[in-house]
């Protein structure tokens, strides 16, 4: 690590390596070359595992793992996701922006992706954020029509909530929220959720 009086020096260089890396990356990936988001990739994993540097270069290594989400190649998809992960506490709030992202993930027909956007979020998710989550969950519980993957995400959302550390009121405000969510859905069934809501209730 840099000596202390050299220490912002040093991340002013860093975080304009970081903006120069980025812009660079933008300017390319509409490209769509596979070669320069290999390449790009290695870069995002090696900054990740650097022991230190400036947290602009970080959100760098961060905002190009995030922008692999959206590709349909399921390689990068899985790649990317399980790095997040691994950094997803550390680096919550970075990798929280992306979230939209990951929220798509979760209904992916791959357990294997389902199951690492499952955790980002249970990672990220605190009081703060949680209702913008939530909010992601009840978007798509909205539209989906298949009743099994419903009555999951609707059970997933259910334990984010309770995990989250909000206040009971918040709690039971956005589990009111969920079930209205869940009204779209009219052949669901919700006695279970009902039975945990009770419990939370009365508790």
């Amino acid at each position: 690590m840099p000596q202390t009086k050299n220490l912002d020096q040093f991340e002013d260089l860093v975080s304009e390596f970081g903006s120069c890396l980025l812009s660079v990356y933008r300017e390319i990936q509409d490209f769509g070359g596979s070669t320069a988001r290999a390449m790009f990739y290695q870069i995002a994993q090696a900054i990740m595992k650097i022991p230190y540097s400036a947290i602009a270069l970080k959100k760098v290594g961060i905002a190009i793992l995030g922008s692999f989400l959206g590709l349909k190649n399921r390689n990068y998809l899985f790649v990317s996701l399980k790095m997040l992960c691994l950094i997803s506490q550390k680096y919550s709030s970075e990798v929280s922006r992306h979230n939209s992202l990951i929220m798509k993930c979760v209904n992916d027909k791959d357990f294997s992706i389902k199951r690492l956007a499952l955790e980002i979020l249970l990672r990220t998710t605190d009081a703060e954020n949680l209702r913008e989550v939530c909010q992601l969950f009840f978007k798509e519980l909205r539209k989906e029509s298949n009743q099994r993957k419903a009555q999951e995400m609707a059970s997933q959302c259910f334990e984010l909530i309770q995990r989250s550390g909000s206040s009971r009121l918040e709690i039971v405000d956005l589990i009111f929220e969920l079930f209205q969510a869940l009204h779209a859905n009219v052949n669901l069934t919700t006695a279970p959720l009902l039975h945990k809501f009770y419990v939370i209730s009365t508790g």
